[in-house]
């Protein structure tokens, strides 16, 4: 087999975090191998520092609101109160008169702030907001309304932010990812220059959560297109992207046809689970091996449990004061950027933590301006996140086993995957002779393994996994003969068209849950319609989704209920050929037009697409309406 790389062409991946965001490119005709890829370090406000990611955070210096009269100008600081993930949360009852959360992100040391973009009128974002400016962040999780939320944001919260910037999610995410990639371009113009670009294919690689609803990822999608991004975006789910770039940069030698990898990818929220058996070495291609799974435990829950512990040794009213001041910011940038990467669970080493200005409370560990830390006290703030990681892993490789698949080793990658005690963890759990896992492995470069991965699943320009597991049921409801043996009373209807009791809201499931999915064939769904004589030949199907391991035989609404619709296909049947419809009428004389058809489902990465089938021909895209 030989690459089918895109020729002359510039592909650019785009991470677009909960916290933070990157962005790569690379030139395809260069044939860049992993560590080639060029990753966008430069950005708006960061003072000339380079950083890899740039803060998914967005402030509007022009708001709709109007500030009281008790609070002229940036609104107070009073009652601030610090989050996980280097953020707070401002309880200001001076604030359009009432108490409410507003999140603020803990300063870095750099200047602050820059004017606004001019691409978005009164925006500022990522480093160019200031310390103390009222912002939103988190927007991202808004996308997705069913998603559960880490225990740190509340979602009223997020949804109060939008209101008082009087933007829906979806318009603060196009802002965003506005801003970010034309100040990628530029970046990306003073390395190739214009007269390249205007001459170069682009071509775009979106990541999104694995854990996500079709409809979050399609709302990405569309506040991509209104960003401006142009041309054929794609996208691909963020744990098989940093799979795809780490397994690619494992040297070939090292790699075997059977091989199973257990990608552990960890961000601030979640931590995704994803695994790949090697089916093809040059050109790389994997499939994956057993359904993945994931979790809220990422590593900003370390932020909310370190706010605890400092709480719990000071007292919440001194707690309170200093968490209004720069001496809680310092201490938790140190938390964050030293402690949580370098803590050693079998090292005895203490962690100083600054606290500027904190007057000695010997009995809080507090002396000189820094509290401190044993090893064991770190650790306990560690465990149940940890612990809750080892879980899925466990399960993870059970079920590997389970199938008589040899697992070759784990990756860690993501911002939690840098972690030591989480590499050292993971190595002495599976260590024993049932769990042996021969290799733990932290790539050179895991914060940006997934958007580096997109850069590579673009220049693939053919699917690198062949084939996935569903995480899910997908199926239809239809309606069929009834039969008093089999179906409940409940369920019966006249059907007058057909002129016969019909088994209503009955279920097939076309695709069951850790079922295997082709990258290259699509699923097919079989319908059939009776059309009135002269009516619009437009019709309307639902797609149902069931998470429950075991799908039930009928379809029932509510809250209660273990099936939903997961989004309305619409398909117009008018382009289909006259000879294949009957025609057929009823005792009524009513005459109808009767034709079968199928709706093809394609599974991507990170979205589904559909398209129309009579006898094997296509017949054009289907509008798809998520729910």
């Amino acid at each position: 087999m030989t690459p089918n790389l895109l020729d002359d062409s510039l592909v650019v991946g785009i991470d677009f975090g909960t916290t933070f965001s990157g962005v790569a490119y690379a030139y395809s005709a260069a044939k860049p191998k992993p560590d080639q890829i060029s990753v966008v370090k430069v950005w708006p406000g960061s003072s000339g520092e380079t950083c890899e990611k740039v803060p998914s955070d967005v402030v509007y210096v022009s708001p709709r609101r109007k500030p009281t009269s008790s609070t002229p100008g940036p609104p107070s600081r009073r009652g601030a109160r610090f989050v996980a993930n280097g953020g707070t949360i401002l309880e200001d009852p001076n604030i359009d008169g009432g108490s409410g959360p507003f999140f603020f992100r803990a300063a870095r040391s750099r200047p602050h702030p820059n004017p606004p973009t001019s691409l978005v009128p009164g925006m500022k974002w990522g480093y160019s907001v200031g310390p103390d400016e009222l912002r939103l962040q988190c927007m991202k999780l808004l996308l997705d309304p069913n998603q559960a939320l880490p225990e740190y944001v509340k979602r009223d919260v997020l949804e109060q932010h939008l209101r008082e910037a009087g933007k829906t999610a979806e318009e603060v995410v196009t802002d965003y990812l506005t801003a970010l990639y034309h100040h990628a371009r530029e970046r990306i113009v003073l390395e190739f220059g214009e007269a390249f670009m205007a001459s170069t294919k682009m071509e775009f690689v979106l990541t999104v959560p694995a854990v996500w609803s079709d409809k979050a990822k399609d709302a990405t999608l569309r506040a991509a297109r209104k960003a401006g991004i142009p041309g054929n975006i794609r996208m691909i789910s963020e744990p098989e992207a940093a799979a795809v770039y780490t397994l690619q940069s494992i040297q070939p030698n090292h790699l075997e046809i059977g091989d199973n990898f257990i990608v552990g990818d960890g961000g601030g929220g979640t931590f995704d689970i994803i695994s790949y058996e090697i089916k093809n070495i040059t050109p790389l291609r994997l499939e994956e091996s057993v359904e993945g799974q994931g979790d809220v435990c990422g590593a900003a829950l370390l932020n909310y449990r370190f706010e605890d512990y400092v709480k719990s040794k000071i007292g919440h009213t001194k707690f309170e004061e200093i968490r209004r001041t720069r001496k809680w910011r310092t201490a938790l940038n140190y938390f964050e950027e030293y402690v949580k990467r370098n803590f050693d669970p079998e090292d005895d080493t203490e962690f100083h933590i600054p606290m500027p200005g904190i007057p000695d409370m010997p009995a809080a560990g507090i002396e000189s301006g820094y509290m401190v830390l044993s090893s064991a006290e770190v650790g306990r703030l560690f465990f149940p996140i940890i612990k809750r990681i080892m879980e899925l892993l466990q399960v993870q490789v059970t079920r590997l086993k389970q199938k008589n698949k040899r697992v070759s080793a784990i990756i860690l990658v993501g911002g939690f995957g840098r972690s030591v005690c989480l590499n050292k963890c993971v190595r002495r759990e599976f260590a024993a002779d049932d769990m042996a896992i021969p290799q733990v492995m932290q790539p050179a470069h895991a914060w940006t393994a997934v958007v580096c991965g997109a850069v590579l699943r673009g220049l693939e320009g053919t699917e690198i996994v062949l084939s996935r597991k569903a995480r899910r049921h997908y199926g239809v409801r239809f309606d069929k003969s009834y039969d008093p043996d089999v179906h409940p009373v409940s369920c019966r209807e006249w059907d007058p068209r057909e002129e016969r009791y019909k088994a209503m809201n009955r279920m097939i499931w076309y695709i069951h849950k850790g079922q295997a999915m082709s990258s290259s064939e699509p699923l097919l769904f079989t319908f059939y319609r009776n059309f009135p004589r002269g009516a619009a030949k437009i019709a309307t199907d639902e797609l149902v989704v069931c998470d429950q391991d075991i799908a039930p035989d009928g379809y029932s609404a509510g809250s209660g209920s273990s099936t939903s619709i997961l989004c309305k296909l619409r398909a117009d049947l008018s382009t289909v050929p006259r000879s294949y419809w009957q025609d057929s009428s009823n005792s009524a004389g009513q005459s109808f037009s009767r034709i079968e058809y199928q709706l093809g489902m394609h599974i991507e990465s990170g979205s589904i697409k559909f398209d129309l089938r009579v006898h094997g021909v296509s017949y054009g895209n289907v509008v798809v309406e998520f729910e």
